[in-house]
């Protein structure tokens, strides 16, 4: 029986001294346009998940003219399907991320990742991994 693995992934900041949030809930080659200038793509590294890991990439890039700054990206995992591959972790443009810049709630399946400011014209790729149970 096939299961879909839906994937939302919201992130949240201050872009010119205005809070700002805006999500994405959908597992993507295509990039897409979640706000004003801000362009986020996500994408599972296999088109079709039988067992083992999964890895995710959910890159987000700023356009805007302006430094999007006190970056939080939280990510929903589908606990009844798949769990957070904590021998992974998190990283963030290839740079992996100690425990102090992440968080996972096993309950809820709900991953916090506070990322680096974004200056204009830059982006974060987050990578994660998830384990078919």
């Amino acid at each position: 029986m096939a299961t879909t693995l839906i994937n939302s992934a919201n992130f949240s900041g201050t872009l010119d001294e205005q809070f700002l949030t805006f999500a994405s809930n959908q597992v993507s080659t295509n990039t897409l346009s979640v706000a004003n200038n801000f362009t986020e793509t996500e994408e599972g590294e296999q088109p079709c998940w039988i067992s083992g890991c999964l890895q995710y990439s959910i890159c987000v890039a700023n356009d805007t003219g302006k430094s999007f700054n006190n970056v939080t990206m939280t990510d929903t995992i589908d606990i009844s399907i798949a769990k957070f591959d904590f021998t992974y972790g998190v990283a963030v443009n290839g740079t992996q991320l100690s425990q102090v810049n992440y968080e996972y709630d096993r309950v809820s399946g709900l991953l916090t990742v506070a990322l680096p400011n974004m200056p204009t014209n830059t982006m974060a790729d987050v990578t994660f991994q998830v384990v078919k149970i």
